[in-house]
Protein backbone atom coordinates (compact mmCIF):
# COMPACT_ATOMS: atom_id res chain seq x y z
CA UNK A 1 0.00 0.00 0.00
CA UNK A 2 1.38 3.34 -1.03
CA UNK A 3 0.73 5.23 2.21
CA UNK A 4 2.31 2.45 4.27
CA UNK A 5 5.46 2.51 2.16
CA UNK A 6 5.66 6.29 2.32
CA UNK A 7 5.16 6.31 6.08
CA UNK A 8 7.88 3.69 6.61
CA UNK A 9 10.26 5.57 4.32
CA UNK A 10 9.67 8.82 6.20
CA UNK A 11 10.26 7.11 9.54
CA UNK A 12 13.51 5.51 8.38
CA UNK A 13 14.72 8.79 6.91
CA UNK A 14 14.01 10.75 10.09
CA UNK A 15 15.56 8.13 12.38
CA UNK A 16 18.62 7.81 10.13
CA UNK A 17 19.04 11.56 10.40
CA UNK A 18 18.67 11.22 14.16
CA UNK A 19 21.46 8.64 14.30
CA UNK A 20 23.81 11.01 12.51
CA UNK A 21 22.92 13.83 14.90
CA UNK A 22 23.47 11.72 18.01
CA UNK A 23 26.83 10.44 16.75
CA UNK A 24 27.99 14.01 16.24
CA UNK A 25 26.78 14.89 19.73
CA UNK A 26 28.67 12.01 21.31
CA UNK A 27 31.84 12.96 19.47
CA UNK A 28 31.71 16.37 21.14
CA UNK A 29 31.32 14.96 24.65
CA UNK A 30 34.50 15.07 26.71
CA UNK A 31 35.15 11.94 28.77
CA UNK A 32 33.71 8.47 28.75
CA UNK A 33 32.11 5.83 30.95
CA UNK A 34 28.61 5.16 32.22
CA UNK A 35 27.59 8.79 32.78
CA UNK A 36 28.31 9.74 29.17
CA UNK A 37 26.83 6.51 27.85
CA UNK A 38 23.61 6.89 29.82
CA UNK A 39 23.22 10.51 28.78
CA UNK A 40 23.63 9.49 25.15
CA UNK A 41 20.83 6.93 25.50
CA UNK A 42 18.62 9.39 27.38
CA UNK A 43 18.83 11.81 24.47
CA UNK A 44 18.34 9.10 21.88
CA UNK A 45 15.33 7.59 23.64
CA UNK A 46 13.64 10.98 23.87
CA UNK A 47 14.13 11.48 20.14
CA UNK A 48 12.70 8.04 19.39
CA UNK A 49 9.78 8.88 21.66
CA UNK A 50 9.17 12.10 19.76
CA UNK A 51 9.31 10.20 16.48
CA UNK A 52 6.78 7.63 17.72
CA UNK A 53 4.46 10.41 18.89
CA UNK A 54 4.76 12.07 15.47
CA UNK A 55 3.90 8.83 13.66
CA UNK A 56 0.87 8.15 15.88
CA UNK A 57 -0.32 11.72 15.35
CA UNK A 58 0.06 11.41 11.58
CA UNK A 59 -2.04 8.25 11.62
CA UNK A 60 -4.76 10.03 13.61
CA UNK A 61 -4.71 13.10 11.37
CA UNK A 62 -4.93 10.94 8.25
CA UNK A 63 -7.93 9.05 9.63
CA UNK A 64 -6.18 5.69 9.50
CA UNK A 65 -6.91 5.16 13.19
CA UNK A 66 -9.17 6.88 15.71
CA UNK A 67 -8.18 8.06 19.16
CA UNK A 68 -10.67 5.58 20.58
CA UNK A 69 -8.95 2.72 18.71
CA UNK A 70 -5.51 3.96 19.76
CA UNK A 71 -6.56 3.72 23.41
CA UNK A 72 -8.27 0.33 22.93
CA UNK A 73 -8.10 -1.91 25.98
CA UNK A 74 -10.00 -4.83 24.50
CA UNK A 75 -7.07 -7.22 24.53
CA UNK A 76 -8.14 -10.39 22.71
CA UNK A 77 -6.32 -13.54 23.82
CA UNK A 78 -4.76 -15.63 21.06
CA UNK A 79 -5.82 -19.22 21.49
CA UNK A 80 -3.18 -21.68 22.67
CA UNK A 81 -0.54 -18.98 23.10
CA UNK A 82 1.97 -19.67 25.89
CA UNK A 83 3.04 -17.21 27.25
CA UNK A 84 -0.27 -15.53 26.53
CA UNK A 85 -0.39 -13.15 23.56
CA UNK A 86 -3.14 -10.66 22.79
CA UNK A 87 -4.39 -8.76 19.76
CA UNK A 88 -5.65 -5.17 19.86
CA UNK A 89 -7.15 -2.75 17.37
CA UNK A 90 -3.91 -0.76 17.23
CA UNK A 91 -1.60 -3.76 16.68
CA UNK A 92 -1.53 -3.50 12.86
CA UNK A 93 -0.91 0.25 13.00
CA UNK A 94 2.04 -0.23 15.34
CA UNK A 95 3.41 -3.00 13.17
CA UNK A 96 3.16 -0.82 10.07
CA UNK A 97 4.52 2.50 11.31
CA UNK A 98 6.58 1.79 14.44
CA UNK A 99 8.38 -1.40 13.38
CA UNK A 100 10.69 0.49 10.99
CA UNK A 101 11.60 2.88 13.81
CA UNK A 102 12.58 0.17 16.27
CA UNK A 103 14.61 -1.69 13.66
CA UNK A 104 16.58 1.42 12.74
CA UNK A 105 17.05 2.25 16.42
CA UNK A 106 18.80 -1.11 16.85
CA UNK A 107 21.62 0.27 14.71
CA UNK A 108 22.18 3.26 16.97
CA UNK A 109 24.81 1.57 19.11
CA UNK A 110 26.34 -1.86 19.60
CA UNK A 111 24.95 -1.97 23.14
CA UNK A 112 21.29 -1.69 22.10
CA UNK A 113 19.40 -4.91 22.82
CA UNK A 114 15.73 -3.97 22.42
CA UNK A 115 13.59 -1.06 21.33
CA UNK A 116 9.85 -1.43 21.68
CA UNK A 117 6.65 0.51 22.44
CA UNK A 118 4.49 -0.39 25.44
CA UNK A 119 1.06 1.00 26.21
CA UNK A 120 0.06 2.35 29.62
CA UNK A 121 -1.01 -1.13 30.76
CA UNK A 122 2.30 -2.80 29.98
CA UNK A 123 1.16 -4.29 26.66
CA UNK A 124 3.89 -4.47 24.01
CA UNK A 125 2.25 -4.89 20.59
CA UNK A 126 5.49 -5.24 18.65
CA UNK A 127 9.15 -5.94 19.18
CA UNK A 128 12.29 -6.21 17.11
CA UNK A 129 12.00 -8.62 14.20
CA UNK A 130 14.40 -11.03 15.89
CA UNK A 131 12.13 -11.25 18.95
CA UNK A 132 8.91 -11.47 16.93
CA UNK A 133 9.00 -15.06 15.75
CA UNK A 134 5.73 -17.06 15.80
CA UNK A 135 5.33 -19.12 18.92
CA UNK A 136 6.19 -22.80 18.87
CA UNK A 137 3.57 -25.26 20.14
CA UNK A 138 4.37 -26.66 23.59
CA UNK A 139 7.61 -24.69 23.91
CA UNK A 140 6.95 -21.86 26.39
CA UNK A 141 10.61 -21.40 27.26
CA UNK A 142 11.58 -20.69 23.64
CA UNK A 143 8.48 -18.53 23.22
CA UNK A 144 9.41 -16.49 26.29
CA UNK A 145 12.77 -15.62 24.77
CA UNK A 146 12.03 -15.27 21.06
CA UNK A 147 8.32 -14.45 20.67
CA UNK A 148 8.13 -11.27 22.73
CA UNK A 149 5.43 -9.33 20.86
CA UNK A 150 1.73 -8.96 21.73
CA UNK A 151 2.50 -9.63 25.38
CA UNK A 152 2.04 -7.94 28.73
CA UNK A 153 5.07 -6.99 30.80
CA UNK A 154 3.80 -5.96 34.21
CA UNK A 155 6.88 -5.94 36.41
CA UNK A 156 7.56 -2.77 38.39
CA UNK A 157 10.19 -1.31 36.04
CA UNK A 158 8.07 -1.60 32.90
CA UNK A 159 4.92 -0.23 34.53
CA UNK A 160 6.89 2.72 35.92
CA UNK A 161 8.05 3.47 32.37
CA UNK A 162 4.55 3.10 30.92
CA UNK A 163 3.02 5.51 33.42
CA UNK A 164 5.83 8.07 33.58
CA UNK A 165 5.26 11.38 31.82
CA UNK A 166 8.75 12.67 32.53
CA UNK A 167 10.92 13.41 29.47
CA UNK A 168 12.76 10.14 30.16
CA UNK A 169 13.05 7.50 32.87
CA UNK A 170 16.20 5.39 33.29
CA UNK A 171 16.16 2.18 35.34
CA UNK A 172 17.83 -1.19 35.54
CA UNK A 173 15.72 -4.06 34.23
CA UNK A 174 15.84 -7.84 34.66
CA UNK A 175 14.65 -9.42 31.42
CA UNK A 176 13.46 -13.00 31.79
CA UNK A 177 14.63 -15.14 28.86
CA UNK A 178 13.24 -18.55 29.81
CA UNK A 179 14.99 -21.67 31.13
CA UNK A 180 15.94 -19.75 34.28
CA UNK A 181 18.04 -17.27 32.31
CA UNK A 182 17.80 -13.49 32.62
CA UNK A 183 19.58 -10.40 31.32
CA UNK A 184 20.20 -7.36 33.53
CA UNK A 185 19.95 -4.31 31.32
CA UNK A 186 19.39 -0.59 31.42
CA UNK A 187 15.90 0.46 30.39
CA UNK A 188 15.41 4.03 29.24
CA UNK A 189 11.88 5.08 28.31
CA UNK A 190 10.23 8.20 26.95
CA UNK A 191 6.48 8.90 26.97
CA UNK A 192 4.23 8.71 23.92
CA UNK A 193 1.46 11.28 24.26
CA UNK A 194 -0.88 11.89 21.33
CA UNK A 195 -3.29 14.84 21.36
CA UNK A 196 -3.56 14.75 25.12
CA UNK A 197 -3.73 10.94 25.33
CA UNK A 198 -0.86 9.40 27.30
CA UNK A 199 -0.64 6.19 25.27
CA UNK A 200 2.38 4.70 26.99
CA UNK A 201 6.09 4.79 26.27
CA UNK A 202 8.86 3.74 23.91
CA UNK A 203 11.67 1.90 25.64
CA UNK A 204 15.29 1.32 24.66
CA UNK A 205 17.13 -1.44 26.52
CA UNK A 206 20.90 -1.60 26.42
CA UNK A 207 23.64 -3.52 28.12
CA UNK A 208 26.22 -2.06 30.43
Amino acid sequence: MKYATTSSHKANKRISSLLATIVKLVQRIVGNGKKVKNRMFDDFTMEVGNETTTLFTEELNAGRITQHSLSDENYVLKERSNPEQYMTVFFEMCKRVVSPVVEVALNFDQWVVVCSPTDRNGYAPINLEYFSKPQRPNDPEWNTAISRLMRFYTDRSVIACCLSEEPFLLQTYRREMGNGLADVLYLCAAPTTVKGLHWGSIGVMYSS
